[in-house]
């Protein structure tokens, strides 16, 4: 005699629910953290909203530029400067420090202290 072992519906539910895990599990790992050079752009980007004159930043390269980053924390920090004139049209160079947090579940940034020298 051919006896068919039928799965339940616990079953199912189980094997759903365990499905549900690993597919959890592979799209969080599979997110990507941000580069260095998303980094530094979204520095730029906290930085020109406090400038006289955003449109006439200057930025160095990014070899040019300190990141630091705290993964525990998913905090960025960007040191560097910017030349862009001042409400005088001169223009000056100004050293900043920009502490970001990134939130890699909806990949979007939340700045957290700005310093502008």
């Amino acid at each position: 005699m051919n006896k068919k072992k039928r799965i339940g519906f616990w079953g199912w539910v189980g094997i759903i629910f365990v499905g549900l895990i690993v597919l959890g599990i592979i799209s969080n790992t599979t997110k990507e953290k941000p580069d260095d050079l998303s980094i530094y752009s979204m520095a730029q980007t906290y930085v020109e909203r406090y400038l006289k004159s955003p449109s006439t930043a200057n930025f160095p390269t990014l070899s040019n530029v300190d990141i630091a980053v705290d993964k525990k924390k998913g905090l960025y920090r960007v040191k560097s400067y910017v030349d862009a004139q001042n409400s005088f049209s001169a223009r000056i160079r100004s050293s900043f420090m920009v502490l970001m947090e990134y939130n890699p579940t909806d990949e979007s940034w939340s700045l957290i202290d700005i310093q502008i020298h």
